[in-house]
């Protein structure tokens, strides 16, 4: 699975400590043990600290027990290495590679950053035209129109950009 750092700004109006958005890296273990309880093991952001957590959630039916933080880090490719190696042991096979989205080639699916033109002539990258509003992220090639409340790509000619 590819998770995106873009996935985890909205926050959870019922915990807005926490982003809304959270990804289970697994439900269950296949067998639990005196030293390990079974659980979920997910990942989440705290928006308090600006920190993704990788946290196990234990089974109501198994322990009543609050959530257990595994890690944290700044680095959500960190917390991901984290979770890969739980599921590796905990399952015995690589199934779990999961990665960090780059926005362009190894794209998560719920990536808000996805770029979607490119300049032929300077190879700007625009990943959406509010963000190269908000970061002034521009080429003299390019240029954008404000209509419907929103910014939208005007074109010269076709030749300017490439849509991804």
């Amino acid at each position: 699975m590819i998770i995106c750092e873009s996935e985890f700004e909205r926050l959870n109006p019922k915990n807005p400590d926490f982003a809304a958005h959270e990804v289970d890296i697994y439900m269950h273990i296949p067998y639990p043990s005196s030293l390990t309880q079974q659980h979920r093991l997910s990942i989440r952001k705290n928006l308090k600290t600006g920190m993704f957590e990788a946290y196990r959630h234990y089974t109501p039916q198994t322990l009543q027990k609050p959530d257990e933080i595994m890690v944290q880090n700044k680095d959500l490719a960190t917390v991901i290495d984290f979770t890969n190696a739980q599921a590796r042991k905990y399952w015995g096979h690589d199934s779990n590679n999961d990665q960090v989205c780059d926005h362009q080639k190894t794209v998560g699916l719920h990536c808000q950053m996805k770029a979607f033109a490119k300049c032929v002539h300077c190879n700007t990258v625009f990943y959406d035209t509010e963000h190269a509003r908000k970061t002034g992220v521009w080429c003299p090639h390019v240029s954008f129109v404000y209509k419907d409340g929103a910014y939208h790509l005007k074109r010269g000619t076709s030749m300017d950009v490439t849509l991804k």
